[in-house]
């Protein structure tokens, strides 16, 4: 299996990445059809969630297994009842 990267937003003002954007998904799905499964962040490590329903949706439409890395949750920066 050779891996395809999905493109991911970045935010200028903090100097992090967002993860992949839904519509940025859907491109690289469509784009590789013979793709066999997706592996998502969520969140990532500065605590950025995706629109990870949504994705997933998409994913199993097109008959994708889908893996989702949990590991940095406890990085969650953005709030203080965390």
């Amino acid at each position: 299996a050779k891996p395809v990267y999905m493109d991911c937003d970045f935010d200028e003002r903090w100097g992090i990445p967002l993860g992949v954007s839904l519509e940025n998904a859907i491109k690289s799905m469509d784009a590789h059809p013979e793709a066999k499964a997706i592996l998502l962040v969520y969140p990532n490590y500065y605590g950025v969630g995706i629109d990870i329903v949504n994705i997933i949706q998409e994913a199993h439409k097109r008959g994708l297994i889908v893996l989702v890395d949990e590991a940095h949750g406890p990085h969650l920066p953005f709030s203080e009842s965390l």
